[in-house]
């Protein structure tokens, strides 16, 4: 794959750059729940849609949500490998990275 455009600023920029992608797609994506504009459920339907549940190998849910029927409706998409609440500090991106 091409070297990742920079920035991607917008979910849509990012899915635009996934579809584009000819099914190699990246190792790891982090995804906040509460992104402006498309929030990181709204990411995950268009990008299964769009792309199959396979669209990257590992995607991690970021949040500061405590409302557990956030973390048990990222858990019903086979992409997301892990949910993390923030701040991301380094023992948890430890964890994020080994799951890659």
């Amino acid at each position: 794959m091409s070297a990742i455009p920079s920035p991607i600023l917008t979910p849509e920029e990012a899915l635009t750059y996934l579809t584009g992608a000819k099914g190699i797609f990246p190792d790891l994506i982090l995804l906040d729940i509460n992104m402006p504009r498309m929030d990181g459920f709204e990411f995950l339907d268009a990008a299964t849609e769009a792309l199959g549940e396979a669209f990257a190998t590992v995607v991690v849910m970021l949040t500061t949500s405590m409302d557990p029927t956030d973390e048990a409706r990222a858990a019903t998409y086979g992409a997301v490998r892990s949910y993390v609440n923030k701040p991301l500090d380094h023992k948890k991106l430890t964890q994020v990275v080994s799951l890659v």
